[in-house]
């Protein structure tokens, strides 16, 4: 006698498909020193496979240099890093100096998502520089605001003022940081593009 077909009961096959925006899974990087200040001058030659020998538990600044193009990729790579490393980092400073037509870098790509990441994972930032970042936008910034209690200097602002998308924070954000003078009580300044 032939066996019996019955339906399938795998729950996975009625769930719906994974997110695209999802973050890719990372494998977890050993804990080092790390250097003090930890520079990375070009996203081709001195990210893949070095990030980790350079940031560890010393480490205070990350700094991304001339050519760099910073992607949301870049800080989730930082973001998957041992809680003693994530807690003692100061400054996350992108260095936007090429303007030319032919840039060489930018972060035009970091989206408000990973703003929120890295707010939520480096609690112990003063310093946020992210110029040119078009695509960061109230949600970064309310979130750089209220989960970095120590936050002293956050710089949000597009590439140009003419940028597609571009970086833009309503005057809504700034009344809900008006709201909550317990978010960030020691900033001192705050470099954005408005309306």
């Amino acid at each position: 006698m032939p066996p019996i077909r019955t339906e399938k009961s795998n729950s996975a096959a009625d769930a719906p498909a994974p997110g695209t925006n999802a973050p890719k899974k990372r494998p977890l990087k050993p804990v080092v020193k790390g250097a003090k200040d930890a520079y990375f001058e070009s996203s081709v030659t001195d990210w893949d496979g070095k990030y980790h020998h350079l940031i560890g538990t010393s480490t205070r600044d990350i700094v991304f240099g001339a050519r760099f193009v910073l992607t949301d990729d870049h800080i989730d790579d930082i973001l998957v890093m041992a809680r003693p490393v994530r807690e003692k980092i100061w400054r996350f400073d992108f260095k936007f100096i090429d303007v030319s037509y032919d840039a060489k870098n930018g972060a035009r790509d970091v989206t408000d998502e990973a703003v929120v990441r890295l707010a939520k994972g480096l609690p112990s930032l003063r310093t946020v520089l992210l110029p040119s970042a078009n695509r960061v936008n109230d949600k970064g910034f309310l979130a750089l605001v209220s989960h970095c209690p120590d936050l002293r200097l956050p710089e949000l602002t597009a590439a140009s003022t003419g940028s597609l998308g571009s970086t833009k924070l309503s005057p809504k954000a700034l009344q809900e940081l008006c709201a909550h003078p317990e978010w960030a009580p020691g900033l001192k300044q705050l470099v954005i593009t408005t309306d």
